[in-house]
């Protein structure tokens, strides 16, 4: 076994060392120092695998959405902001870090329209255009840490020890303890986007539930979003500055763990599905417009904008893209009928091979959105969940169909407090066929 190099050696150790952006970052004079060329004994002493944060954006125009019917889990009304106060110790496991970081942006965009509405920062276009900055600038921090724990969560899925090594307010770097084979190594790497991805995917499912979201909530969908598109960026530009394969980095990493694999891909075509997955979501145009909306009209909440072909409507879609050994799954959520008494929430994965756009496995699930009320306090949602691979991939671990079910569920105390939760068993998060247990559950509470 082997693990992430540093740079274009070739020797394996039990554990490897990131490459800090701050090190590439420095002056021309400098560059022999920072450059990748090292000796085989420099590269034996990299002694642990780490995977590289990116910088945080700290400019966001993006917006938000408010009830146009309620679907799901539906109770939060039009203007109340939720905290998600998780049950659990592992801050890193995704249900649990995808509700801290809900609940961060809800908490940001209360404090925000607060200190709007006392300082009468609203009345003016230069009020409203400051104060969309600072709460942009809040959320991609919280963005960057949400980016950095999805790493410790991969490796701690694989048993390996992990932990953030450093997080400051434009980077941060998560470290891991070896030894890594090429797929353990890609998985890490990969799990600071996916977490990204995974987190825009949540929010905007919770948005669907309630028919509508706030300004917070639609700063963190667009920066999340925007995680991968901007590291595959940097890191093609800084490869093409040094001249060598950025290994340690982590979109580098997925390169050449790829290639140590036999299969080459360039950065033009991981920039190219980013894109795609860009530019074909509404619901990330819908953010676009709605931020607008705001600068134009001080407006903090807003409808999901829906589509309609004769009876059957919808709520402009979510694309999300997940990267995996497997391939590259593009994931897309909407909610049919959301405003009649039994709404569907569907999820379609599409996944196609890391080097190219074949289609290799096809997945969905379909919730029955408050399909089983025991009684006013307790309602569930059923869901079934499938996927099968449709051409062999010899990359990872075969794969077989699999069928997953299980139900979210509402626990109703009050109208400003409730538990909310999900058990079930289904595939990985980040679309490989394999199945997993799945128990998560949160207290919900209204500001």
């Amino acid at each position: 076994m082997s693990d992430i190099r540093r740079s274009g050696q070739n020797r394996p150790t039990q554990e490897h060392q990131a490459l800090r952006e701050e090190d590439l970052e420095l002056p021309q004079e400098s560059a022999q120092e920072t450059a990748p060329q090292e000796t085989s004994d420099q590269v034996e002493q990299k002694r642990r695998p780490t995977a590289m944060g990116h910088e945080a954006s700290t400019t966001a125009i993006s917006a938000l959405s408010s009830p146009q019917g309620l679907s799901a889990t539906a109770g939060r009304r039009t203007g109340e902001h939720h905290l998600h106060l998780p049950f659990s110790a592992d801050l890193y496991a995704d249900p649990t870090a995808h509700r801290l970081a809900h609940s961060y942006a809800n908490l940001v965009d209360f404090l925000g329209e607060e200190v709007e509405e006392a300082l009468g920062l609203n009345k003016s276009f230069i009020g409203r255009l400051g104060l969309i900055g600072v709460e942009g600038s809040l959320i991609a921090w919280s963005a960057l840490a949400n980016h950095e724990a999805g790493h410790v969560h991969a490796a701690h899925r694989q048993g390996k020890k992990s932990w953030i090594e450093e997080l400051n307010l434009t980077s941060g770097l998560s470290a891991a303890e070896g030894p890594f084979t090429s797929e353990d190594s890609y998985a890490f790497s990969a799990g600071g986007i996916n977490r990204s991805e995974l987190t825009t995917v949540e929010l905007f499912k919770d948005n669907m539930r309630h028919g509508h979201r706030n300004l917070g909530e639609a700063l963190q969908l667009m920066i999340s979003n925007l995680d991968d598109t901007r590291y595959i960026n940097k890191t093609a530009r800084l490869e093409a500055k040094y001249g060598s394969l950025l290994s340690s980095d982590d979109i580098g990493s997925l390169k050449y763990n790829l290639g140590k694999l036999g299969v080459e891909v360039s950065y033009r075509h991981m920039l190219a599905k980013s894109l795609v997955a860009e530019i074909f979501s509404p619901a990330r145009w819908e953010a676009v417009k709605n931020g607008v909306e705001y600068l134009r009209k001080g407006e903090r909440h807003f409808d999901l904008d829906t589509w309609r072909i004769g009876n059957l409507e919808g709520y402009m879609p979510h694309v999300a893209l997940l990267r995996s050994i497997k391939g590259d799954t593009f994931r897309i959520n909407t909610t049919l009928n959301p405003r009649s008494e039994l709404p569907i929430a569907l999820e379609l994965d599409i996944r196609t091979d890391v080097n190219d756009w074949d289609v290799n496995a096809l997945g969905a699930t379909v919730e029955f959105s408050n399909g089983l009320n025991l009684s006013d306090a307790l309602i569930f949602s059923p869901y079934l969940e499938f996927g099968a691979p449709i051409k062999d991939n010899p990359l990872g671990a075969p794969e077989q169909p699999l069928l997953g079910m299980g139900s979210r569920f509402r626990l109703n105390f009050s109208d400003h407090c409730r538990v909310v939760g999900d058990i079930g068993y289904g595939k990985f998060a980040d679309g490989r066929l394999h199945g997993e247990l799945r128990g998560s559950a949160a207290l919900v509470w209204a500001l």
